[in-house]
């Protein structure tokens, strides 16, 4: 059975029709929502930001696909994909800290029975760090070691904004983790 919420069905139609000025109006009738999910778990301002307009951005997707009828109230759809990015990003944020903490630990001061091995593995990462360039390795140090946040990052860098800045350390990490490991399978060590 469907549900007929007249205001929600005019935003579903000005997007049928591509009126792109509906995304300011969702950007303004959402962002209170928004601002108060994300913030009561744990976010912070540029994550509400991030999250609304990546939500806006599938909302709208998902009305132009022709795949899309509203059966909830607008408001009900707009929460679940808000929670499911908050969701995701959580994920992935934890995934890149706990491999970055795994890194570190490879790095650690070394305990008296793998001394020997810790310094090596010291080494590579060391070594690898001179293969990423200095772009990155300078990103990685504003970010790990000063604990800089994206938005400082960005203008010590000169990058465009704080996404850019995100960004590039995501392809830093990697590159430096693709680094390490592929130095570490060379002098035949595990990873």
């Amino acid at each position: 059975m469907k549900i007929f919420f007249s205001k929600d069905q005019s935003i579903i139609n000005r997007i049928r029709s591509n009126d792109r000025t509906v995304l300011g109006d969702l950007y303004i009738n959402y962002r209170r929502m928004t601002t108060s999910y994300i913030i009561s778990n744990g976010g912070t301002k540029e994550d509400v930001e991030d999250v609304l307009q990546e939500t806006i951005i599938v909302l709208w997707l998902k009305v132009s696909s022709g795949n899309f009828g509203l059966t909830s109230k607008l408001s009900t759809y707009i929460m679940a994909i808000i929670r499911n990015k908050w969701m995701a990003i959580q994920r992935k944020r934890s995934r890149i800290k706990n491999t970055f903490e795994s890194m570190e630990d490879q790095v650690a001061e070394p305990s008296s029975t793998l001394s020997q091995e810790n310094d090596q593995r010291n080494e590579l990462v060391r070594e690898a760090l001179t293969m990423i360039g200095e772009l990155c390795r300078k990103l990685l140090y504003l970010f790990y070691y000063e604990g800089r946040n994206m938005k400082e990052i960005a203008g010590v860098m000169h990058f465009a904004n704080e996404n850019t800045a995100k960004s590039k350390k995501y392809q830093c990490k990697k590159k430096l983790e693709l680094k390490v490991r592929n130095l570490l399978s060379e002098e035949g060590g595990v990873i």
